[in-house]
């Protein structure tokens, strides 16, 4: 049976055979490239309309526009859903989105390249989830805010998953280091955790109950970043007419620490970190928990591996990470 179609040109019905055709569509101010096909009557080479064919061009311009741009899929939107324990309607609600913006995806509708960059930014990152929280929070009922509420406080480290944590140590230390030195936000995590992993090293116990997490930056006490995030990257404002006091056996590990790392910059020690096995096992789970017993291993692999007998000697490790980032840097 021939094949047939309407042709304008010709005002009849006329066979078509159909041709590759390369495509360029403007779509939301981009240029969108694709292989495609094309409908043409065999009489006179005139574009006739095929139905198969406009499925296949239109299935061909979504393929390309979600590769070109790097469009999120609906497994990644999956993802959000249960990473953060939230809704459609809601998580479109937070997002600054239209309500029904979400479902509509999963109907078929592709997102655009603006919604599809928040959406890959809120799965990778929980401290931009939790900004976009805070701010649209009065657009969710009580029981949607605080369920997601509760699952993003666990995975920032605000809280464990029985919502009841309290670690004054951690407070205290913190206080301590930002009233013995200058330092940022970015800065004074790092220090935290050399401190919880040196102390697990050398009292077989942790010092700090609150969560540590594997952020894109390095290690993050969410307890402790938030409390001081108003600075951003500046200086963390001290206050030197505050007596912290810290018990013997801290003291010693914080001031070692101190000295030999806190001398370096936040960046420095980000490359540190980034190259040390509890955050690089930490960034494969899909809660970025960095265990203390990862924290309390590594903590003897740096003394053993190094020739570390006291905390007065870590910069026997310090030194040596240093010059990986020298020669990192410089080759």
């Amino acid at each position: 049976m021939k094949k047939v179609e309407y042709c304008e040109k010709c005002n009849c019905l006329r066979e078509y055979e159909i041709k590759d055709e390369k495509y360029e569509i403007e779509f939301e101010n981009k240029l969108v490239k694709y292989d495609g096909k094309k409908a043409v009557c065999k009489c006179c080479n005139y574009e006739v309309f095929n139905e198969e064919v406009e499925e296949y061009n239109q299935k061909a311009f979504e393929k390309a526009y979600i590769a070109q741009y790097e469009i999120i899929g609906l497994n990644q939107i999956d993802e959000i859903l249960k990473k953060y324990n939230i809704a459609k309607r809601p998580l479109s609600l937070i997002l600054g989105f239209g309500e029904t913006t979400i479902s509509r995806y999963y109907q078929g509708y592709i997102p655009s390249i603006k919604h599809s960059i928040i959406l890959k930014k809120v799965l990778n990152d929980s401290d931009e989830y939790y900004s976009y929280l805070m701010a649209n929070k009065e657009k969710l009922t009580d029981i949607a805010y605080k369920k997601t509420k509760e699952k993003v406080d666990v995975l920032l480290g605000l809280q464990d998953e029985n919502n009841r944590i309290q670690d004054n140590a951690i407070s205290n230390v913190a206080k301590y280091i930002i009233n013995t030195i200058e330092i940022t936000n970015l800065g004074l995590q790092k220090l935290l955790y050399y401190i919880q992993c040196i102390f697990s090293c050398c009292h077989n116990k942790s010092l700090f109950l609150s969560k540590c997490s594997a952020w894109a930056h390095g290690p993050v006490f969410g307890k402790i970043y938030y409390e001081y995030k108003k600075y951003g990257y500046e200086e963390i404002e001290s206050n030197k007419n505050e007596k912290i006091e810290l018990e013997e056996d801290v003291k010693e590990i914080v001031d070692n620490v101190i000295k030999y790392f806190g001398c370096y910059s936040a960046k420095t020690l980000e490359f540190f970190t980034h190259n040390e096995d509890p955050w690089i096992n930490a960034t494969y789970k899909e809660d970025n928990v960095i265990e203390k017993s990862d924290m309390k291993r590594f903590g003897e692999k740096m003394f053993r591996e190094n020739g570390i007998s006291s905390p007065n000697e870590i910069n026997k490790y310090s030194e040596k990470m240093h010059k990986k980032y020298l020669d990192h840097l410089f080759g």
